[in-house]
């Protein structure tokens, strides 16, 4: 149980059977997701919160702060953000995060 649990495997044993491979997949997919969420303390998919890496540390800030923060200058198109709209694992590897030159945060760049 621990092992599972340690490598976010399911612990439903009917979702070990190739038939429900699918499920599996889903499954897993959520453990992960939680996992990142619980260790970055952040939301993965709230679209109304975003963050960005000054140093070592994300911060995560609503929209609408991120907004005056980049009017303000206090981020710019060299900031690390991290993009909550990739929508694949390929997207996740190369884009998620970026300088936000490269993401749709530019746009609210000066």
């Amino acid at each position: 149980d621990d092992y599972l649990k340690r490598h976010l495997i399911p612990k439903d044993p009917n979702l070990w059977i190739s038939d429900n491979y699918e499920q599996f997949l889903a499954e897993r997919k959520r453990l992960i997701k939680a996992k990142l969420e619980e260790e970055l303390n952040i939301s993965l998919t709230d679209r109304m919160v975003t963050a960005y890496q000054k140093g070592e540390t994300p911060n995560v800030i609503s929209f609408e702060e991120f907004k005056k923060m980049a009017h303000n200058k206090e981020i710019d198109k060299e900031t690390i953000v991290y993009n909550n709209l990739v929508a694949t694992k390929k997207e996740f590897e190369e884009k998620w995060k970026t300088p936000a030159k490269n993401s749709w945060h530019a746009k609210f760049l000066n």
